[in-house]
This record gives C-alpha cells, structure tokens and sequence, in this order.
C-alpha cells in the first residue's frame, strides 16, 4: 500500500475514533470558545481534515514506521498523543484567560488515548 493511502486511512481511523469524543464533550467544548472569543464555536471542516493528517504523518513517520512491538506501539502513540495535545491545551490556558482547566486535562488525556488507540489499529491492520 503507498503512503499517502496509508496516511489517508490512519487519518480516517483518527476521525472515526474521535467521533464518539466529540459528541460527548462538544456542548463543553462549544461553551469554553463561545466564553473566549464572545462568539460561537465554528468549526472549519479543511482545517479539521488538515489536524488529523497532520496527526496521521506524526504517528506514520515517528512511530509506525519504526520496528517496535505492538505494547511499544501503544505506548509511544500514547506519548505523542498526550504531548501533542497537551501543547495545544496548555497554551491555549497560556494565553486565554478563559480557559477551562477541566477541559485541558480531559482533552490532553483524550489526545493519548486517541493517539494510542490509532496507533494500535495501525500497526495491527496497515503496515
């Protein structure tokens, strides 16, 4: 399979496991920007496509490409995850004086499971 199919699918894997995610928690996520930027919450539908491909090349290029177990998969997807949402979190509670530190904590722990999660199902059923 080339890679761009294959970063196209681990994409999809990143939108499909973060569906249930973003039903649970949107009416929380809606509030926190509507109390920030004193408007709704809208969300860009390209941007949002462009994150998880983002999010798909950083899983490919750093993790799955390299030959671990599947536990070692797991963790490191788990470790990119909690850090690459705990960056967006913490300096969104950096520079937004209205910034939930529920939603942070939730949201960068999220990032780890969901990371891991696509990790996992990658390594077992793409490469």
């Amino acid at each position: 399979m080339s890679v761009y199919i294959t970063l196209l699918l681990i994409a999809l894997l990143f939108i499909i496991l973060d569906i249930p995610y973003l039903a649970l928690f949107g009416q929380k996520w809606s509030s926190v920007v509507e109390n920030i930027q004193n408007a709704p919450l809208t969300v860009h539908p390209g941007a949002a496509v462009f994150v998880y491909l983002l999010l798909s090349i950083g899983l490919y290029n750093l993790i799955l490409t390299r030959d671990l177990n599947t536990n070692t998969t797991v963790l490191y997807s788990a470790i990119l995850g909690v850090t690459t949402y705990g960056v967006f979190n913490f300096t969104n509670m950096a520079i937004f004086d209205n910034y939930d530190l529920s939603v942070a904590l939730i949201d960068t722990a999220w990032g780890g499971i969901l990371t891991a999660s696509a990790g996992y199902l990658a390594k077992t059923y793409l490469m």
